[in-house]
């Protein structure tokens, strides 16, 4: 999952981490965001 944020972002784990640290609610809409577009793509 972090190595897709990082690729889909443009950004560096420290940067995610960073995010997270200052803005944990918009860090876990990207997550759950994410996680729902990749349930979408595979059928789970």
């Amino acid at each position: 999952m972090l190595f897709t944020l990082c690729v889909l972002l443009g950004k560096t784990p420290r940067e995610l981490g960073e995010l997270r640290r200052r803005d944990p609610l918009n860090y876990e809409f990207l997550e759950a965001a994410l996680r729902e577009r990749l349930k979408r793509m595979t059928g789970w």
